[in-house]
């Protein structure tokens, strides 16, 4: 936790003195790895949200857990799809949707599209 917190404190003044641009390699492998934005949980199901940065880049991630099984649900490049696919899920678990259903669906689609030639 305090590694994360001097490296924080450390990438705020690089900011402020304007050498942000010229993050070498060394840095950009730093910053590399994910961190939990949010989490909730609809019934038994929890749903996570997670930042993650690789080589300089920034994306979002979506884990459905459902009795301790981890199924990814999705990444975006930005921060709001990631928040709309959270939102989707929210409403889709509260309609009485299941991870099951969705799980089926998805492998559905995934051979439907493997048979058009889309995968």
């Amino acid at each position: 936790m305090i590694h994360m917190l001097i490296g924080a404190a450390a990438r705020g003044l690089a900011v402020g003195a304007g050498v942000s641009a010229g993050a070498t390699i060394a840095q950009k492998h730093l910053d590399n790895g994910s961190q939990p934005l949010w989490q909730g949980s609809v019934g038994n199901v929890v749903l996570v949200l997670m930042s993650n940065r690789y080589h300089g880049r920034q994306s979002f991630s979506l884990s459905v857990i459902e009795n301790g099984v981890t199924h990814p649900a999705g990444s975006w490049w930005t921060y709001p799809e990631a928040v709309a696919a959270v939102t989707d899920w929210q409403q889709y678990l509260n309609g009485g949707g299941t991870v099951a259903a969705w799980l089926r669906n998805s492998a559905e689609v995934a051979a439907l599209e493997a048979q058009i030639g889309r995968a």
